[in-house]
């Protein structure tokens, strides 16, 4: 019996605590995309390599994304951004979507500059251009209220880069490939 007397308490304070507040307890969730990346340990269809980098360095240029009108909507309104990339997922970008509340869109783009760069085991700067450097994914979505979008960039770059010490150089990287996913609503 003692001890349901201070939880009794903790509850009612608690309670007290949430109403003096304000006049709502509810949560403010902005609508908001989250822009992702990671590198992972997937060879693309086209890897001729044995090694892989420790990280790329990315620039980010551009995020939009086209309303079912064809409005275009950028989504990015800073200046570019160098980025290193590991094998965890790092947010590299957040998006108020507030206006975009109901809106539908057809596709969402992430522009980076072509230039790529990699930390390979012997090799301190590698390089590689994009082939193409706009990722587009050609999904419909629609901004729900109080939704949080989240776009996952997968750089796959297991083998994409050739390693052999007796050439010079030693290590030559090439182009990850990518997988973009967008969940939430």
């Amino acid at each position: 019996m003692r001890r349901a007397a201070p939880r009794l308490l903790a509850t009612v304070a608690f309670a007290y605590a949430l109403t003096a507040c304000g006049e709502s307890t509810s949560l403010d969730v902005p609508e908001k995309l989250e822009v992702v990346m990671l590198g992972s340990f997937t060879a693309p269809a086209d890897a001729a390599g044995n090694a892989e980098p420790r990280h790329q360095t990315y620039t980010l240029v551009d995020v939009a994304a086209t309303a079912a009108d064809g409005t275009i909507i950028d989504l990015y309104e800073e200046d570019a951004k160098e980025l290193k990339i590991i094998n965890r997922s790092q947010i590299i970008h957040e998006a108020d979507l507030a206006d975009y509340v109901d809106t539908a869109f057809t596709q969402i783009s992430v522009q980076f500059d072509p230039t790529v760069k990699g930390l390979g085991k012997i090799e301190e700067e590698l390089t590689v251009t994009l082939p193409a450097p706009t990722l587009t994914l050609l999904e419909g979505f629609t901004v729900d209220s109080a939704a949080v979008l989240r776009l996952t960039i997968e750089a796959q770059w297991k083998n994409t880069i050739t390693r052999d010490e007796e050439l010079d150089p030693p290590e030559v990287m090439s182009a990850p490939t990518f997988v973009l996913e967008l969940k939430g609503g």
